[in-house]
């Protein structure tokens, strides 16, 4: 990751300087306090059954030179700078924000638009992991590329994989996933892919939207989202993805066996 700001990382998220130089710089960004680096940003994420917000001490501890949090830590305002009394008299970069998870995207859109570089982002029901794996590799016989590990493919997997982005990579392939409506669009707005590819609609996701209608809704946000300079790559073959060319406004390449 190239260096950012802390003031940088204020303005991407519209969030509160409370401790530390805005003119500093955070060498990356972690959301798992158990592999944060030195200089890193630890943002402490809140899930149903977790709460990052616990694991602040042990981020600074380990060498986390900033935390970006939605509650704001026990600070002794007495001491100098405001010194920290969970990070034994560390004063950390300290950013406050309304939802971490919300700035954590921020951010990372903040940073991908720092690169002109164009992104590929793939989805469907089945087959996106292959399909992106495939782009990646015949790319990477002329291109130096950034992909998506794995499935590194949510809400927090899409942000932490551009974040590797450096001045070396020539263009990124992302797999895009999704567990509600609205999520894609978000992903996609996040990395700004100038090539949308749609693999498939199925039943893959019918526990989080309940037919397959509404999958095809979540999975057409990618191509919706596109704009008329970028170009919609899709599944002729299928037909809930045939029903969505009418809304595409981005140029569309078709492909199919049938």
């Amino acid at each position: 990751m190239e260096k950012l700001k802390v003031s940088e990382l204020v303005k991407a998220t519209g969030g509160r300087l409370i401790q530390g130089n805005p003119k500093g710089k955070i060498s990356g960004i972690s959301t798992d306090s158990r592999k944060i680096e030195k200089d890193e940003l630890f943002i402490a994420l809140k899930g149903p059954r977790y709460d990052g917000h616990n694991f602040v001490q042990e981020a600074i501890k380990k060498g986390a030179s900033g935390i970006l949090v939605s509650k704001s830590p026990i600070t002794d305002h007495s001491a100098p700078e405001g010194r920290d009394l969970a990070s034994g008299g560390r004063s950390p970069i300290t950013i406050l924000v309304r939802d971490t998870l919300r700035a954590l995207g921020q951010i990372a859109k903040y940073y991908r638009e720092k690169f002109t570089l164009p992104v590929v982002a793939v989805t469907g029901s089945t087959g996106k992991t292959t399909t992106k794996d495939m782009i990646a590799s015949i790319l990477s016989l002329e291109l130096s590329v950034l992909k998506t590990q794995g499935n590194y493919n949510n809400e927090v997997g899409v942000p932490l994989t551009l974040f590797h982005l450096s001045k070396s990579h020539q263009v990124a392939v992302l797999e895009l996933g999704m567990s509600a409506l609205g999520e894609i669009e978000r992903l996609t707005r996040i990395s700004s892919p100038k090539i949308g590819v749609l693999t498939n609609v199925g039943e893959a996701h019918l526990q989080y939207l309940g037919n397959v209608q509404r999958v095809a809704r979540a999975k057409a946000e990618l191509v919706y989202t596109l704009g008329r300079d970028d170009v919609a790559i899709l599944n002729i073959d299928d037909p809930y993805i045939r029903d969505m060319k009418k809304g595409i406004k981005a140029g569309i390449i078709t492909y199919g066996i049938r």
